[in-house]
This record gives structure tokens, C-alpha cells and sequence, in this order.
């Protein structure tokens, strides 16, 4: 609690910062509650009424405003002997030297004290300034603050601006008349406003005035900061307070604003300083002896408030409802600029994506023509291309030409190998992948294009491949050598093995970065779209760039984890669920393509755990789907079903994924695993993905894989030792 000496200063200079009597009175009042009284009063005498005591204002006295004191019971009124004595009178009711006003029967008070407010320019006793409290009559100090604080009173009240209240009531009811005809214009005015702050300055403009409040603040929640923002108080504000290192944002909004703002509820206190939340004013500011707030409310979330304060006569509820309507629009149209913020931010973050992705993008018709392309196409060809074939290598157009006429007629194409010649004539390599749409026709009107540079990439496998050629030569010659010269036989062999492996690592990298790499082309080709249509908003977008940097930082990863299948002595392997290896492995087929009808059926338990390298088993589960999605797609069968069980066999987990394709032929079932192997006819590929899922399941998990064909169609088995907890109970998802 301050000291006395600090709550006079305090009130001392705040009343002179004061240009309206009730302002005046209600700083008093505020310094007689700080001191500890629970009731106070400014009681001036009324010569219209033959000079009776009438309560002005007051705290902690229910509807005392503007009412006459009136004894209790026939006998001598405290508040009368000061005021005709013009000295400090103490009543203490229960000795029986005074009578009791009817108010301060109504309110109990046991010990009052009166203080003479003397006019010092008119040399005359106006009025008394009351304090009640327990222990009043021993506190010879607090006493002595009452006293100060109703001299201070009398010294200043000359200067204060004064008025009737005949007057008052007639500028009111002239105010009503002009507010309803001026409502319509000054609610389209806040929603013409150009931005938040001018939308804040015009609420606050026609509350101030509908309401005849003397100040107020119209504030919005910053969406990233969650602070109260008041751009509003450098208007009338800021240059009557004189606190230091005042600001107009609130980390943490208190009292009587943080009331409303917390509770998401208007409120009215015509006497501020006897509600429960307030916490006064600090030395300087801007006396509150009458406030209204009304929180900005916005699908059940708080965007703002409007705060008013210093209305010269009681806020009533057509006042608190006609800030509410403005309250309702503002919170509308900040909402409104938010949404547009965040659109355009929206909008500029898919742009970057698109121009800054690590792949060439572009859109063009089936003859060639492009449409639009991003950056990184415009980087890898060196200029703006017009039409796709002029950058082109005769082969490589042959081969864009079978690949646009195989979208078309099975509506998917697999990615190639195109050459394009660049602006300076230099060769790139690169892989592309289409995707596209089509009118109400069946026409292909749009193509989108993925391509990604793996020149380095082909110029590390020519180098490796004259490295592997070179190194067989030097093998037939010292086969040839004699017997001493076995251990440098033996030494070339071990360079030529891990020159082998360095080849099958190169080559499996770009097979495997062409189905990612497809799923992310028509995932941001497609966000292209959606933004023409005008089908992008914040939770699309928002799906949308999720999914894309999914993919992109799975590619990120890609030569990380194929790295780890030849150098997993350097990786820890840690504990996984296997469910979220299976469900990582249908989201990328998901994303890659789809066949339609095609059903997956899980039946595994959500908690069984072992231990290895999810993504590694994730990878190799995606392989055999999407073996088992190809053959699906080649036979057609009445019922396309791929079934994936889990269950616990001799202290092994066995994953069992069945699909019902056509069975694999006798003569190739027992070189299904083998590097560079393949049954299929494939635009491109190396026959690489179920000679990479042995790899993971046999080196990465320590486990066994085997294929067998079924009366259903073709079923893979992983075997697994068993890790961690888990339970043996089966479930269907």
C-alpha cells in the first residue's frame, strides 16, 4: 500500500492535469480509496434545492449519485456541521452525537468523516468531502489526508469546467435524434475504412460521439503476438496523460479493459473505482471516473475491444448497446483484414514454392507450348521458353512424344529421360514426369511438367562406369600373372567390389528420387490450378504446402537413407511401430497415383514395436505396394485388393502383403530380388525397387523376405525379430 504522503502527490498532480470537475472528484475519491476508506463521497451544497447536501460522486455507495441527504432520524447531521462551520467534523454514530443520513444508514457506516470543500477563489464552503472506514477515528494521519485532499479541491475547483445538467440532458436528447439518422452513414464508414487503423480512429469517432464520452480507445489483438494493439490513443489520448513511457501496445491488458477482454464480456462501472477490478491509475493518467468496455468478438474468438470512458452523466444500456453494434463491425472487418493478410501472405509463400522448388515446373499444351514456368526452368534452359520441343534433343522429343500419348490414353505416364539444350547449347540430362487435366470434352487441355537435372548425376555413372571397365581390364591381366602376384589380384578385386556397390548406390538414387519427385510435380502443379479456379484459401493452402515439403524433405532425406543401407554401422537404430511404416508407405503411393476401386486392407496391432530404421521399412513396404499396384493395374481383377497382415510367428513379426494381380510366372519368381531385374514394360527404370527392399530387410532389420504366389494372386512375407513392447492382439483397420 503507498503512503500517505505518495497518494496525496498522486492525487495532487493528477487533479492539476484535470480540466473537468468531475474528472476532479473522481481523482479524490480515488486517492480516499486508496488510503483504505470502503465508502467515499463528493457532496455539494445545492442552492436550487435551498442549499441541501447532494451526493455528486461516490464509490462504494450504490446509487448515491444526485440523491439529497436526508437525516435518518430527527437530530444533528455531521456532514451539515462541517459544511456551515466550515471544519473538520468526525462522527463516531455510536456515541449518539450525530444522526445517521438515510444513506449512510443504507450503507452502515459506524465512523464518517466530513471535510469542508471551501471555493478558495469565492472564499465559500460548497460542499464536504466524505470517507468511511473502520478504525477511522484512531487514524489521525488518514484523517489529515481527507482533509488535504477536500482542500485541494476547494483550491482548484474555480478552474474546472462546469455543467448543468438541464443543459446536459438537452445536448443528450439533441445527440439521440442526430445518432439515428447518422447511424446508417457512420456504419458504412467503418466498413468503407482502408485499413485497421483508420477502420480503429472512425469507431471511436462515432462511439466517442453517440455516446458524449470524453475518451476512449478502439484496440485489436495482434494475430501473431496476441498483444492489444490501440493505434487509436495518439489521438486524444496521449496528449492529456502524462504518464512516462506510455504506449499504445499491451502485452497483458489489466483492470477494468483486461475485465472485459478475459471474460469476453461488456460492462459498464459509472463508479470505476469501487469495482472489484480495478487497479487505479498510475501519477499522470488520465482520471476514469466513468467507463464502458465491449469486447470484439469473432466466431467465439476475441479480435479487439472499444473502451470509453468519462461520460458526464451514467453510461446506460443504450449506450452500452450502441457500442456493441460498432463493436460487432469492427470485430467483422479486423477479421476481414486478417483473412486478407494472411491470403497474401498465402499467396506469396506459394509463389516462392513454386519459382524456389529444387525442380523445373511448367505448364503447357499437348503441341509443346508452354504456358507459364517457374524459375528454376527458366535457370536450367537460360531463357523464357516458349515452346517445349525447341530445347529439346531429337530422341528426347520422340520420347516426350510417346509419354504425352500414353497420359492420354491411360490418364498416367511414368517418368522419363529427356535431354534439353540450354540457351548456351550445353546438354542436361533430366527426369521428366507429367501429369494434367482435362475438358468436359475428355480432351487433354493442360499438361504439368516436373523435370529435375541429373546431369552430375550421369556424369558420376559414365565416370564410374570407365572406372568399373578399366578396372576389369587390369583383372583379366593379372589373372593371368603368376601365383606371386595373387594378393595384388586379390586387392584389384576388393577395389572393383566397392566401386560395384558405389555404381548400384548412383543408379538406385535415380531410380528411386523419380517417384517422389513425380507425386510432388502434380502436388504443387496442381496447387497452380486450385489458384486459377479461385479454390485456394487458408486451410488448402495450408494442406497443400504441408503435403509438398513433406515430399520435398523426403527427398532431402532420400541419399541419407540409401546411404544407411550400406553404412548402418554408423546409424542407431532405434524403436518404431510398424503401423506407421505401412501407413507412411500407402500415404506416397497415395500421392504418386491411384487406381480406381483399389482397396488396402490393414489388420495389424497399433502397438506392436521393433527395432531398426522406420524409413527404411517404410521404403521397402512402398516398393512392394507398388509392385503390387502395377500388377493390379495390368490384370484389371473384378475386385483390385491389396491385403496387408501383421502377426507374431516364433518371436518374428511377419508383414504379409497380398494383392490379387496375376501370379508371377515359375521362371521368374526366384530372380524377383535380383539388381536390374524386371518383368514390366517401363518407360523408364532399372529394375532396382525389390532388389533395394531385400537389401533393407536383410541388412538394415536382420530379417528374411520371400515371395509366393496364392490362389488369390501374389503374396511377399517379411520376417522381423521382434522388439519393445507390444500385444498380441489382432485388429482390423
Amino acid at each position: 500500500m503507498q503512503s500517505y504522503d505518495e497518494i496525496y502527490g498522486h492525487t495532487e498532480e493528477t487533479i492539476g492535469a484535470c480540466k473537468k470537475q468531475l474528472d476532479a472528484y473522481h481523482v479524490a475519491l480515488q486517492g480516499l480509496a486508496k488510503s483504505g476508506m470502503k465508502i467515499g463521497a463528493v457532496i455539494l451544497s445545492d442552492e436550487a434545492l435551498e442549499n441541501k447536501l447532494v451526493v455528486r460522486l461516490s464509490f462504494g455507495m450504490e446509487e448515491a449519485s444526485n440523491k439529497i441527504l436526508m437525516p435518518s432520524a430527527p437530530g444533528k447531521m455531521a456532514s451539515y456541521e462541517a459544511l456551515y462551520n466550515s471544519v473538520v467534523t468526525i462522527a463516531d454514530y455510536s456515541k449518539n452525537e450525530y444522526v445517521k443520513s438515510d444513506l449512510e444508514l443504507r450503507c452502515g457506516i459506524q465512523k464518517a468523516i466530513f471535510a469542508p470543500i471551501r471555493d478558495a477563489k469565492n472564499n465559500k464552503t460548497i460542499g464536504v468531502l466524505m470517507g468511511a472506514c473502520d478504525g477511522l477515528v484512531e487514524d489521525a494521519l488518514r484523517i489529515e489526508l481527507v482533509k488535504k485532499i477536500a482542500t485541494l479541491l476547494g483550491e482548484n475547483i474555480s478552474k474546472l469546467q462546469s455543467i448543468e445538467s438541464v443543459e446536459y440532458e438537452e445536448s443528450q436528447k439533441t445527440m439521440r435524434l442526430e445518432a439515428s439518422s447518422e447511424l446508417p452513414i457512420a456504419f458504412q464508414a467503418c466498413i468503407d475504412a482502408e485499413d485497421i487503423d483508420a477502420l480503429s480512429e472512425k469507431v471511436l469517432e462515432y462511439c466517442l460521439k453517440f455516446t458524449s464520452s470524453q475518451f476512449g480507445f478502439v484496440g485489436y489483438i495482434d494475430q501473431n503476438t496476441g498483444f492489444l494493439v490501440c493505434p487509436t490513443m495518439t489521438k486524444d489520448i496521449f496528449p492529456s496523460c502524462k504518464v512516462e513511457g506510455k504506449t499504445v501496445i499491451f502485452e497483458k491488458a489489466g483492470g477494468l479493459g483486461g475485465y472485459v477482454l478475459d471474460r469476453q464480456k461488456a460492462m459498464i462501472a459509472n463508479d470505476p473505482v469501487s469495482h472489484p477490478a480495478s487497479v487505479g491509475t498510475p501519477p499522470g493518467h488520465i482520471p476514469i471516473r466513468k467507463f464502458m468496455g465491449v469486447p470484439c468478438v469473432y466466431h467465439g474468438k476475441t479480435v479487439g475491444m472499444v473502451a470509453l470512458a468519462n461520460k458526464d452523466i451514467d453510461y446506460n444500456e443504450a449506450d452500452l448497446g450502441l457500442a456493441t453494434t460498432f463493436a460487432v463491425i469492427y470485430a467483422s472487418c479486423v477479421a476481414g483484414f486478417f483473412a486478407k493478410e494472411n491470403l497474401i501472405k498465402s499467396e506469396h509463400s506459394l509463389k516462392e514454392l513454386y519459382d524456389n522448388a529444387p525442380c523445373g515446373y511448367f505448364t503447357m499444351s499437348v503441341d509443346g507450348n508452354i504456358k507459364r514456368c517457374n524459375d528454376t526452368m527458366r535457370s536450367l534452359i537460360g531463357s523464357e521458353p516458349k515452346n517445349i520441343n525447341d530445347h529439346l534433343t531429337s530422341d528426347s522429343k520422340e520420347l516426350l512424344r510417346n509419354q504425352i500419348l500414353l497420359f492420354q490414353e491411360a490418364g498416367s505416364a511414368q517418368p522419363v529421360e529427356l535431354d534439353f539444350i540450354t540457351s548456351q547449347g550445353e546438354i542436361i540430362n533430366t527426369i521428366h514426369s507429367i501429369s494434367g487435366t482435362k475438358d468436359e470434352r475428355g480432351y487433354t487441355s493442360s499438361l504439368f511438367c516436373t523435370i529435375i537435372d541429373v546431369s552430375e548425376l550421369k556424369a558420376i555413372q559414365k565416370k564410374l562406369n570407365e572406372v568399373l571397365v578399366e578396372a576389369n581390364k587390369n583383372l583379366e591381366h593379372k589373372v593371368d600373372e603368376a601365383v606371386a602376384q595373387i594378393r595384388q589380384k586379390d586387392e584389384a578385386l576388393i577395389k572393383q567390389s566397392r566401386l560395384a556397390a558405389m555404381g548400384e548406390t548412383i543408379a538406385t538414387i535415380a531410380h528411386e528420387w523419380r517417384q517422389p519427385l513425380n507425386a510432388l510435380g502434380i502436388q504443387i502443379q496442381d496447387l497452380r490450378i486450385a489458384y486459377d479456379y479461385g479454390e485456394v484459401n487458408k486451410e488448402y493452402i495450408e494442406e497443400a504446402t504441408t503435403k509438398s515439403m513433406r515430399l520435398i524433405r523426403s527427398m532431402s532425406d532420400m541419399i541419407d537413407n540409401f546411404r544407411k543401407l550400406f553404412i548402418t554401422d554408423e546409424i542407431q537404430a532405434e524403436e518404431f511401430r510398424i503401423i506407421d511404416a505401412i501407413e507412411n508407405a500407402i500415404e506416397q503411393l497415395r500421392l504418386k497415383s491411384s487406381i480406381d476401386g483399389l482397396e488396402i486392407v490393414i489388420h495389424c496391432d497399433r502397438k506392436i514395436i521393433v527395432t531398426g530404421h522406420l524409413s527404411e521399412l517404410s521404403q521397402a513396404i512402398f516398393n512392394i505396394l507398388e509392385n503390387a499396384k502395377e500388377a493390379i493395374a495390368s490384370s484389371k481383377p473384378q475386385k483390385p485388393l491389396i491385403t496387408l497382415n501383421v502377426k507374431e510367428e516364433n518371436n518374428c513379426y511377419a508383414i504379409e502383403i497380398e494383392n490379387h494381380g496375376d501370379p508371377i510366372p515359375d521362371e521368374n519368381i526366384d530372380r524377383i530380388f535380383e539388381p536390374y531385374y524386371s518383368t514390366k514394360k517401363q518407360v523408364s527404370g532399372v529394375g532396382l525397387g525389390l532388389f533395394i527392399t531385400k537389401i533393407i530387410v536383410e541388412k538394415s532389420l536382420n530379417g528374411k523376405i520371400s515371395v509366393s504366389n496364392t490362389d488369390n494372386g501374389v503374396k511377399f512375407s517379411i520376417n522381423i525379430p521382434a522388439g519393445g513392447s507390444h500385444s498380441n492382439a489382432n485388429q482390423s483397420l
